[in-house]
């Protein structure tokens, strides 16, 4: 996509549930299956104790669909 990809430890987190999953397939010798879709929840400080709240994809195709 070319853009750079939000540091946020709700994205670590969940890509590493796909990597667990992954592992635990592989071992069992069945389908790889779980991916990681880009899906996530931050808060994100605006300064002056402002916060706001962002979810939804923030890995898509054309750009991030956050509300």
């Amino acid at each position: 996509m070319g853009k750079p990809r939000s540091k946020a430890g709700v994205f670590a987190h969940e890509q590493a549930k796909v990597v667990a999953c992954n592992i635990a397939q592989k071992i069992k010798g069945a389908e790889l299956k779980a991916r990681f879709d880009g899906s996530g929840a931050r808060l994100i400080e605006a300064g002056g104790g402002r916060v706001g709240f962002g979810a939804g994809n923030f890995c898509t195709e054309s750009r991030p669909q956050v509300k």
